[in-house]
């Protein structure tokens, strides 16, 4: 059960962050966001219930856990940089992007790459968080396909013993 809540924790979370993207990237259309991210997070929600209950999560768990890595795959691939606050930090710029009014960069190691605007720095910054929740995914998964196959290997020992000691009685 407790494997069960730490997926779909990371699932709620996932979930969120897909909709934080979706609002950035198409601003004016929260609504449809909104309707969206309910759709895909119950949908989910309830084929994990489904699949508890005819005793086939493992097929979900492995799902997800390979849809978690993937997208971990995938986000080395979207995220060029990492977004952050021009501060304080000692810059390499040797495109000479940086000016006096720029508040936001995306780098690599301290290499300017480019500088962003208020919203393409929240962009960059929710799609880090979401390339992390995919990582939460994965790990969540797997830890629920490693409880599920103790419990299955437990419940088949206890069968096992239960029949040894069942054998023996009826011998007496």
């Amino acid at each position: 059960m407790l494997s069960f809540l730490a997926v779909a924790a990371a699932w709620s979370f996932h979930c969120w962050c897909l909709y934080r993207l979706a609002v950035l990237a198409w601003p004016g259309r929260e609504g449809l966001a909104v309707a969206g991210m309910l759709l895909v997070w119950l949908t989910g929600l309830a084929a994990a219930r489904l699949c508890v209950q005819r005793n086939c999560q493992k097929a979900v768990f492995c799902a997800l856990f390979a849809y978690g890595f993937l997208g971990l795959v995938a986000g080395m691939r979207f995220l060029p940089g990492v977004p952050q606050e021009v501060g304080q930090t000692q810059w390499h710029d040797p495109q000479g992007l940086l000016g006096p009014e720029s508040r936001y960069v995306l780098h690599n190691h301290s290499v300017v790459l480019r500088v962003l605007s208020r919203r393409e720095y929240l962009f960059y910054v929710t799609a880090g968080t979401l390339y992390f929740s995919f990582a939460g995914l994965g790990f969540a998964s797997g830890f629920a396909i490693k409880a599920f196959e103790e419990g299955r290997r437990s419940k088949h020992h206890r069968d096992v013993h239960l029949t040894v000691i069942d054998r023996r009685n009826r011998q007496d």
